[in-house]
């Protein structure tokens, strides 16, 4: 198995549980994975960009509800995040072919 393993992907699983009541955080943990729009007045003119968010089928990829499959890397990023903003949540390291 050592071998093999060597050709797999490290990858993460992150489960989180933001309680039915906190619709704030809710909110950030949405515009965390998923981005948002920022508008921008110029001269009258409105100006819309989206700011990219990790789910962007390299640093993460939305497996369905409250799961996120990430690099190593950005799952520290994201359990640091939840863990500021008092969300349960669980990891679990996989290898992927």
């Amino acid at each position: 198995m050592g071998e093999q393993a060597c050709n797999h992907r490290r990858k993460v699983l992150v489960h989180y549980d933001v309680r039915e009541e906190s619709a704030a955080t809710r909110k950030r943990v949405e515009r965390y994975l998923f981005g948002y729009p920022v508008r921008a007045r110029n001269g009258g003119r409105v100006a819309v960009h989206r700011h990219p968010g990790v789910v962007d089928g390299v640093r993460a990829h939305w497996i369905g509800e409250s799961v996120v499959l990430m690099t190593p890397g950005e799952a520290d990023r994201f359990a640091a995040k939840l863990r500021d903003w008092s969300v349960q949540h669980a990891r679990l390291d996989v290898l992927l072919p």
